[in-house]
C-alpha cells in the first residue's frame, strides 16, 4: 500500500544517508510511525511535515511537492470541506478541468499569494 508520498519520504531518507531509526529519533517519532508514513498507513501532522521537510531540507526535499503527494484530507481541511458552503463545487471544477492539481495551486497562488509563514512555501 506504499503510497507515493511514503515512497518520496524513504527516498529522501536513504538519499540523506539516514536509517529509519536514525530518521525517527531525529523527527521525535517511533521507527514503527515513521514506517507506517512511509508504507502510506499514516499520514504525518503537519507539525511532523514541517520537521521532515526539514530533516530532509539537505537531499531536496519540497514542501509542496510533499504536500502535492499526499492523500487524503487533514482534518482541519475535512471540517472546513464538510462546513463551506461552494467547496464541493469548487473541487468538481477542480475535476472537470483536468489540469493537474500543482498548476491550480499555482493559478490561485498568482491570484492569492500565500500567507507569510505558509509551510507549503519554503
Amino acid at each position: 500500500m506504499e503510497s507515493n508520498f511514503g515512497q518520496e519520504i524513504r527516498r529522501l531518507r536513504l538519499a540523506s544517508g539516514l536509517s529509519l531509526r536514525g530518521l525517527s529519533a531525529r523527527l521525535h517519532v517511533s521507527a514503527a510511525h515513521l514506517s507506517d508514513i512511509e508504507h502510506g498507513y499514516r499520514r504525518p501532522s503537519d507539525a511532523l511535515l514541517e520537521r521532515i521537510i526539514y530533516e530532509l531540507s539537505n537531499v531536496g526535499s519540497n514542501a509542496t511537492e510533499l504536500m502535492l503527494m499526499m492523500t487524503g484530507l487533514d482534518e482541519t481541511t475535512r471540517r472546513w470541506a464538510a462546513t463551506t458552503p461552494g467547496v464541493r463545487a469548487l473541487l468538481h471544477r477542480c475535476i472537470a478541468t483536468g489540469q493537474p492539481p500543482a498548476e491550480l495551486i499555482r493559478a490561485l497562488d498568482r491570484i492569492y499569494p500565500p500567507p507569510p509563514g505558509d509551510p507549503t512555501k519554503r
